[in-house]
């Protein structure tokens, strides 16, 4: 049994206790009274030898109500405790009988067996009740042995008289009273059982309820998207925490609300969508004044026997998916725009061409004054500048294959570092410092990744005309063999990039020269 059951079936046993014990307080106070009532009625005194056995008898079953109460709250042994109420039942019914036996062998409190019977079973089930028959018809048979033996003095006036009571009547007595006894064990246990199998299924479907609910309610908690449930009048039945957090307010005020009230902006395409089945959007700005897009889904909700109880929607922010799908257009207009402009740059490769090669012709054969000449060789250098732009271009727009080989990049940036120091352009006072791991083995395409890292070195020295430090670090991060991973730093002492061109700087072409 799990601990949620076992403190709900022990939480159980004691209120079924605290009941027993309860009605025998409630039993002993109306025959106390009753028997008091009718006595007096017949006689002015209060103290007869009946009354006073009764007297003590109901003290005695008070005192032991009393500390069965204050013993309950700290028993453990619940079910030991159960069975002494029960044989102490038996024992003051009884007693009572003893009390209030008139002469012949018939009481008024013969039936007290049963509902002792009865609340035996309600404590014990079927093992209670039959104890309490047992202990009963045990009882009872040495009461009426004791009696007819004349071992009991007796209390009432018209004394009993042994010599009066025939043994074959005293027998059939104490056999229909044993029927009747065990009778009611057998209907008691019967109908216990039945109970406490009813309560157990009862507390079975009400834990599978109760996991059922816990895990709907996890789910749904759990879910990335808005669900929410609405009735025929459009009011929301329930409400998850994305949902209510798309609303703006807490699940609590959402619940009972309007859809309309909540959503007004996704009212009319609800409206256009239908309350049954679809699928629409709408957006609106949040509490940021961020413009958002969300998707709602319509569905019918369907009790039993597939009657429309109202909808159910599930609603997600798309406002990523929308921007994404903005990007992917934009991109691909410029990717076309890239092929348009890739397929003019090529063309205009072939007049440059003549027009450079004429030019340099021109300039060889003709005697040319000093002027002429620098104009010559001013056509001739921005032919020569607007064919590297336009490779560069070709380059970035219609990438060939790459070489890859490996190299190790260590050596391969001491040799461009060597290159650039003899570079005739090389400003003055620049101070070279590289920070290089050894063995550095990478597979890369050598002449694409000597543009990048002079382009590198070009800025580096760009920013800083009047000399100042250039850095080279190269070195491992992590890994070993194939994943190895290397990181490349250059480093100079100019003044950085301002903020506002950070996000530009990958942007294909883009300079501040």
């Amino acid at each position: 049994m799990e601990p949620a059951a076992a403190r709900a079936a022990g939480d159980d046993f004691y209120r079924r206790l605290q009941l027993s014990l309860l009605l025998r307080t409630l039993l002993v106070l109306f025959l106390l009274g009753a028997t008091v009532f009718i006595s007096f009625t017949r006689t002015p005194s209060l103290l007869t030898r009946p009354l006073i056995a009764l007297y003590i008898l109901s003290g005695v079953t008070f005192t032991v109500i009393t500390i069965s109460i204050i013993m309950l709250r700290f028993m453990r042994q619940l079910t030991l405790f159960s069975f002494l109420q029960i044989i102490y039942e038996i024992i003051f019914v009884t007693a009572l009988i003893w009390i209030t036996t008139t002469e012949g062998i018939e009481s008024i409190f013969t039936f007290l067996y049963l509902l002792a019977i009865i609340t035996g079973g309600i404590l014990q089930y079927r093992r209670g009740a039959f104890l309490a028959a047992a202990t009963g018809s045990l009882c009872y048979g040495a009461l009426l042995a004791a009696m007819k033996a004349d071992l009991l003095p007796l209390l009432l006036p018209t004394a009993f008289h042994p010599e009066n009571v025939r043994i074959n009547e005293l027998i059939y007595n104490y056999f229909i009273n044993l029927a009747a006894m065990f009778g009611t064990a057998v209907l008691a246990s019967y109908l216990t059982e039945k109970l406490r199998a009813t309560g157990d299924e009862l507390e079975e479907t009400m834990r599978d309820r109760d996991a059922l609910e816990a895990l709907n309610d996890n789910i749904v908690r759990s879910m990335s998207s808005g669900v929410m449930t609405l009735n025929r009048e459009g009011r929301i039945t329930s409400i998850n925490e994305v949902a209510a957090a798309i609303a703006g307010v807490s699940r609590e005020q959402a619940e009972g609300k309007g859809f309309i009230t909540l959503f007004p902006e996704a009212s009319a395409a609800l409206s256009v969508a239908g309350p049954d089945r679809g699928r629409f959007e709408a957006n609106w700005k949040n509490a940021q004044g961020e413009m958002r897009y969300f998707e709602f889904r319509v569905s019918p909700l369907l009790g039993a026997g597939d009657v429309t109880l109202g909808s159910l929607l599930i609603v997600d922010d798309v406002t990523d998916l929308r921007r994404m799908e903005t990007q992917l257009r934009q991109t691909d207009r410029l990717a076309a725009v890239g092929r348009l402009a890739a397929g003019i740059a090529h063309e205009i490769r072939n007049p440059l061409a003549s027009i450079s090669g004429s030019i340099q012709m021109l300039a060889h054969d003709l005697q040319l004054d000093a002027v002429n000449l620098r104009l010559m060789n001013i056509v001739i250098r921005e032919t020569d500048r607007l064919n590297g732009l336009i490779t560069d271009f070709l380059l970035y727009a219609r990438p060939g294959p790459r070489a890859l080989e490996e190299v190790f990049l260590d050596r391969l940036i001491v040799e461009l570092v060597t290159v650039a120091r003899n570079r005739p352009d090389m400003p003055p006072n620049v101070e070279w410092d590289t920070c290089l791991e050894h063995d550095l083995l990478v597979r890369i395409d050598p002449r694409m990744f000597e543009q990048i890292l002079w382009n590198l070195v070009n800025n580096a020295l760009q920013v800083q005309p009047q000399g100042g430090l250039v850095k080279i670090i190269a070195r491992r991060l992590s890994g070993n063999g194939d994943h190895t991973r290397i990181r490349l730093e250059v480093c100079d002492s100019g003044p950085g990039i301002p903020p506002e061109l950070l996000e530009k700087v990958f942007d294909p072409f883009f300079t501040t020269r």
